[in-house]
């Protein structure tokens, strides 16, 4: 009987490469190359991302749909792919992270977006506001001219006293009965507004 030559055992842990008995450390893959883009730098991807998982679009309310963002940042794709078999035997890309069906079109806008997006809060500030007991008084062209001004968007109105800011909700200023008017100054009581 021939001598068996002398076998060894490598243990590759999850992460390294060998060739060989040597263990060693791979480049990490290049998933994205970079861009420079009016001020600043947009990552692009360079293989198949999860459109549903990556954060490429964002909502845009003066023109009210999604838009793809400007600058997209290189931890803004997921990459994490896998392959599966639907019932038909067809091997297709999936998303190891939701299971979206890449061999689909994503469409931004969907109701799990819509409810993602935070409302824009617009504010109004109004001037020559002050405390009166237990009241904040505010002039009452100052407080004519901001309503205006923000009824439209529903804006809340900001006061600032005593280098503290204030917040009024519209819900708040939209009902008359909150609002005392006297001597050419609207009285709010104080426990109407939250501190901004």
């Amino acid at each position: 009987m021939e001598d068996t030559p002398e076998t060894t055992i490598t243990t590759i842990k999850v992460g390294e490469g060998a060739k060989g008995e040597v263990i060693y450390f791979p480049d990490a893959e290049v998933l994205t190359y970079r861009k420079e883009k009016g001020s600043g730098t947009c990552y692009y991807p360079l293989t198949v991302y999860c459109p549903k998982c990556s954060r490429t679009h964002e909502y845009n309310p003066k023109f009210k749909e999604w838009r793809p963002r400007w600058l997209i940042d290189k931890e803004d794709y997921y990459f994490n792919i896998s392959y599966a078999k639907d019932l038909g035997g067809e091997i297709y890309p999936r998303c190891n992270k939701c299971g979206f069906d890449l061999r689909k079109d994503y469409q931004y806008g969907h109701q799990e977006e819509v409810e993602k997006v935070i409302k824009e809060e617009y504010h109004i500030s109004i001037s020559s506001a002050k405390y009166e007991n237990g009241f904040f008084v505010l002039p009452l062209e100052s407080f004519k001219k901001g309503v205006r001004e923000a009824y439209s968007k529903k804006a809340n109105l900001l006061i600032s006293i005593n280098n503290s800011t204030y917040k009024l909700g519209w819900k708040v200023y939209s009902n008359p009965d909150n609002i005392i008017s006297k001597d050419n100054h609207i009285y709010l009581r104080r426990t109407l507004w939250s501190q901004a």
